[in-house]
Formats: C-alpha cells, structure tokens, sequence
C-alpha cells in the first residue's frame, strides 16, 4: 500500500506494517518519515533498530544472514533500507 508524508504517521499509529519502504526525491521527508516510523516502532515494543546502505558494492547477502541471526534480548527490531548515496 502506498502511504504519502501527510498520512504516514494515522497510518501506523495502530500498527506498523511487516516491511515499510521509504523512498523518494526529497531527502529531508524520508529522513523524517524514517524518524517517524522509528518513533511508532520504539512505542510499539521494537527495540533493535538495523539499517543497511544500498551502493554499488552491497553483498545482499549481508541482509539474509542479519535475517537468520537471532537476538538474544529483543522480540521485535526493525531493519531499514538507508541508502545514503542521494
């Protein structure tokens, strides 16, 4: 489903969707879309937070084996995309 800025944070107020991509022209809305739904995320009991940078030298391997792994203290954590090359 795609959710503008504007309705991003009534969207996730009652629950954060499985996977939230974040993307677009304008640099200083992600960041603050991504601040938000770090925000709602910390609320709702997540308390790992993940990121990986996507360039042209990313072993996509790097995220499957973060997936396998399991944590020792936390449930819940969220693991988003944060592509710095912009």
């Amino acid at each position: 489903m795609r959710i503008y800025p504007e309705q991003l944070q009534r969207d996730i107020k009652k629950q954060i969707p499985h996977c939230v991509l974040i993307f677009g022209d304008e640099a200083l809305l992600s960041l603050e879309a991504e601040d938000l739904v770090k925000q709602q995320a910390k609320s709702q009991g997540y308390l790992e937070h993940f990121s990986f940078s996507l360039d042209g030298n990313f072993d996509k391997d790097e995220i499957y084996n973060h997936l396998q792994s399991l944590s020792l203290f936390s449930e819940k954590n969220t693991r988003p995309d944060n592509n710095k090359n912009q």
